[in-house]
Order: structure tokens, then sequence, then C-alpha cells
């Protein structure tokens, strides 16, 4: 790949795209995002505690 420095000032400015292989996944979603997301989704986080934790004492 060319440097940066090398490349005309035209070609610098245009988005650059890496050509990846298939990952195969269209048999997997093919029925639909949807049906694959968990009902408790996002994850519901514990509340934060409300009082302060006070360090041990030696």
């Amino acid at each position: 790949m060319a440097h940066r420095e090398s490349v005309p000032a035209a070609e610098q400015d245009q988005a650059q795209y890496v050509h990846l292989k298939p990952l195969g996944l269209r048999d997997v979603f093919a029925g639909g995002l949807l049906e694959r997301i968990p009902a408790a989704w996002p994850p519901v986080r514990p509340p934060a505690p409300t009082a302060p934790v006070s360090p041990p004492s030696a």
C-alpha cells in the first residue's frame, strides 16, 4: 500500500475501504435479526448503592 505522502491530495480525501471475505452469516440471520435479540435486552443493571462503603478498620 502506498504511503499517504505519495497519494495525490484529491484521493486522500476519499474514503478508503477494506474488502473482507464474506462472513457467511446470511444463513444464520436469514429469518431476521429480531428473533435473536434476548427479551431482556439491554441487560438491566442492579441499582447503585446509596450508602458509601467505608474502608475496613485496621
